[in-house]
């Protein structure tokens, strides 16, 4: 089911290596195999979710660019299963340069698992008290995705597309991450539903230029290959909900090594839309989101997401990820003069206020209660 959602992606080899491991539980095998970085980690969760007992799960990692000419973070995965009860709850890191000195230690700390349990950073761990959501996921770039020159839109075939303005919305790709705020869009998304598996043919009625253009692509759309789309109403997409259309959300990309929280805003008061690869959190003014930008842009808090992350990851944030964030810790411990100072780094005008950021504090407690 992960594998499905785009959640984790099922490995060959980490089922051989989990097959090792049931085979040999109890005894005094130690297992040795080269597999990714991100195998390794997740052999080593379950070895903790599993009980099994083990002595050690070590990690040595090693350029796989220059040994195997391949661009994944690779790495030899060695485990010590043991026949007596004994259950570390850290993994150490080496390099195959220098394998006696141990260079990280991931573990679990509280129950909660961190990349990187020697780094110094604010713990701001618990349950966040926004829903992060993903964005719209369609599988149809070249008919759903169109771009702007000004003048006219265009979609990916390099056609010019006149349709109704109503299902057509700001788009931001993760890629487009990169400023704080973004209120300028080139790139723009057509949405046919406003939830999930909501019928579409109401589009023939409501907007007949849009249908017949759809309609056009048709093959497009029947050559998707995700099992999502089975059995869905014709046109359909998902990540879709009445989240999509917040007026103002603060998004970032799942891929940037180093994260950039953007609050989008659309000049007209457009909700803008984000691709499936991007999370957003919504708010009912822009002042909230600005506030809730600095906040996560700050020093501390960019710390913190560096402690439980694994940057070797092809999405190193993730859903999972930042709902680990407490907005209600993180809030007793940054100050008005911490947000000034990240908006100072930010490049950005002058524009938090002490009233803003009072306003703020009291959110994460609202929410929280809601969430109860």
């Amino acid at each position: 089911m992960d594998a499905l959602t785009g959640e984790s992606n099922f490995d060959i080899c980490e089922y051989i290596i989990l097959q090792l491991i049931h085979t040999f539980k109890g005894t005094d095998t130690t297992i040795a195999m080269l597999c990714k970085t991100s195998v390794a980690r997740n052999i080593f969760k379950e070895l903790k979710r599993e009980a099994t007992s083990f002595l050690y799960c070590d990690i040595i990692t090693f350029d796989a660019s220059r040994v195997f000419g391949i661009s994944a973070s690779a790495c030899l995965l060695l485990i010590k299963l043991s026949s007596t009860d004994v259950f570390p709850s850290t993994c150490n890191l080496y390099s195959l340069d220098t394998p006696k000195t141990i260079y990280s230690t991931m573990g679990f700390r509280n129950s909660q698992f961190y990349s990187d349990l020697t780094f110094n950073a604010d713990n701001f761990d618990g349950i966040c008290c926004f829903e992060w959501r993903q964005g719209v996921k369609h599988d149809c770039s070249k008919v759903m995705e169109l771009s702007s020159d000004g003048n006219s839109l265009k979609n990916g075939q390099g056609e010019t597309v006149s349709i109704e303005d109503d299902v057509i919305f700001p788009l931001i790709k993760s890629s487009m991450f990169k400023a704080p705020i973004i209120t300028v869009f080139t790139k723009y998304v057509i949405v046919t539903q406003k939830r999930v598996r909501e019928e579409t043919l109401h589009i023939q009625q409501d907007f007949p230029k849009a249908w017949t253009y759809l309609n056009n692509n048709i093959i497009y759309f029947n050559k998707r290959k995700s099992s999502i789309y089975r059995n869905s109403p014709v046109f359909s997409m998902f990540g879709i909900g009445d989240y999509s259309y917040s007026k103002y959300k603060v998004g970032v990309s799942g891929f940037y090594k180093k994260p950039m929280f953007s609050v989008l805003s659309s000049p007209d008061g457009k909700p803008v839309m984000t691709d499936d690869t991007s999370y957003f959190i919504c708010f009912d003014s822009y002042d909230m989101a600005y506030v809730a930008m600095l906040i996560l842009n700050s020093e501390r808090v960019q710390k913190f997401l560096k402690s439980i992350v694994f940057l070797d990851s092809k999405r190193p944030y993730t859903k999972k990820v930042l709902s680990r964030l407490d907005f209600s810790k993180i809030c007793k411990v940054l100050t008005y003069s911490d947000l000034k100072s990240t908006e100072y780094t930010l490049d950005l005008s002058d524009y938090l206020t002490p009233e803003m950021f009072d306003s703020f504090i009291d959110i994460p407690q609202i929410q929280q209660q809601r969430i109860i």
